[in-house]
């Protein structure tokens, strides 16, 4: 009876580990940064991006962090925004804030055949309307 008791056990954390591991997870945290390191890692996956939001005529950014935007520090610190209508359209509530998006990472719009105005990098995160974005408090 012990083994018969120890082999449905032993079932059920086989099913419960597996049925645990099924759940769909939230995409890691990332900046500009980490995503400029490793374009390839994170290409047409969808990823959840912290930084600060620069919207405006010709500027759809996304940097790391304040400082990078102030200093004009090079690409590797920021993201393009591709589709980004929700943020231009309530640019007041946007610009110049900190914030979490999610979207679909886009290592190379040349290599898709897109030029984007206002972008600051050919990598870029498609802000579709589906996903979020939080704003969050100022740092």
């Amino acid at each position: 009876m012990s083994y018969f008791r120890s082999c449905i056990f032993l079932c059920l954390v086989v099913w419960a580990s597996t049925a645990c591991g099924n759940e769909e997870q939230e995409p890691p945290l990332l900046t500009p940064t980490m995503l400029n390191a490793h374009p390839d890692q994170y290409d047409k996956k969808l990823v959840r991006v912290q930084g600060y939001v620069v919207v405006g005529f010709e500027e759809r950014f996304l940097f790391t962090d304040e400082s990078d935007y102030n200093a004009r520090g090079g690409d590797k610190h920021c993201i393009s925004l591709a589709y980004a209508g929700r943020l231009m359209a309530d640019k007041k509530k946007f610009n110049m804030k900190y914030v979490v998006l999610e979207g679909i990472f886009i290592a190379s719009l040349a290599k898709l055949g897109i030029v984007q105005l206002g972008a600051c990098n050919d990598a870029a995160i498609n802000l579709d309307n589906e996903f979020p974005m939080t704003i969050l408090p100022h740092k």
